[in-house]
């Protein structure tokens, strides 16, 4: 039985794969984003999550709530097992954001 027309692509795919040869990709996958390693194939799915995970900016919510925290509760809520997880969670532009907001807003 043959397949139909639009199975084909998979089923030449698939046998590439059992023949051991590497897939064929699009000209995305040629051409990487620079943050995206050059042998990403090769890693792991734990490692390639570890990777994008690790190089997300800090959400702008986290920011934000850190920021509201302040503006609620004033400096100490700086010293809060909640903010100071949020804190943890930050990335290095997102600490020195916070860090001129409140020294902006606490200079007077």
């Amino acid at each position: 039985m043959t397949a139909p027309p639009i199975l084909r692509p998979y089923q030449t795919a698939d046998r590439r794969r059992d023949r051991g040869e590497r897939p064929r990709y699009t000209g995305a996958h040629r051409n990487p984003p620079a943050h995206i390693p050059h042998d990403w194939e090769d890693m792991t799915l734990d490692g390639l999550g570890q990777l994008f995970n690790h190089q997300r900016p800090t959400p702008q919510a986290t920011i934000e709530a850190v920021m509201h925290s302040v503006r609620e509760r004033g400096l100490r809520a700086l010293t809060e097992p909640t903010t100071i997880d949020r804190l943890s969670r930050c990335d290095a532009d997102a600490r020195a954001r916070l860090d001129r907001w409140i020294e902006k807003r606490h200079s007077t």
